[in-house]
């Protein structure tokens, strides 16, 4: 926890809610995209549905507050949808390098290239952790080129034929 939240823990645990309310309620008003704050103030709302909603608000800036998800689960949210990730261009620059196949060799290699952007995406967008994610993103780039060139001396032998 943040140190600007034991103020609000101290005052929640002497049952200051009012107070601990008006200090996490000042703090989003200056900064709406504070998760832990919103899942402060859920934990001294009585009212269940604006415990949802806030526990909600701590998902919309950060999805995988593991804390706003488990509450929300134990409280049967069926409607929970966390969101995904989102790849930061960097991310798209490394997962669509394949895409050079496009230039290399036409529609197959566009395809086989497009394939490859699509799953280096998938694993940016996954829980794997980053080295795995780094490792990964060559060898399907190079199982793309491969496969290219497989592919493409396959149909060339088949036309020398």
């Amino acid at each position: 926890m943040r140190n600007n939240l034991k103020p609000v823990e101290k005052l929640i645990k002497e049952n200051k809610e009012d107070e601990a309310r008006a200090i996490l309620e000042g703090m989003l008003k200056a900064n709406a995209g504070d998760d832990e704050a919103w899942v402060w103030l859920a934990s001294i709302t009585s009212n269940r549905d604006e415990r949802r909603n806030y526990l909600r608000e701590a998902l919309k800036y950060n999805p995988r507050n593991q804390l706003a998800l488990k509450t929300l689960q134990k409280m049967g949210d069926g409607n929970l949808v966390v969101q995904t990730k989102n790849v930061p261009m960097m991310g798209h620059v490394l997962s669509g390098w394949p895409l050079l196949l496009v230039f290399v060799g036409g529609a197959i290699g566009g395809a086989f290239g497009g394939l490859a952007y699509a799953l280096n995406l998938s694993i940016y967008k996954s829980s794997l952790p980053g080295p795995v994610k780094i490792i990964l993103n060559p060898i399907i780039g190079i199982a793309a080129f491969v496969l290219w060139f497989v592919i493409s001396l396959i149909i060339r032998q088949a036309l020398a034929q």
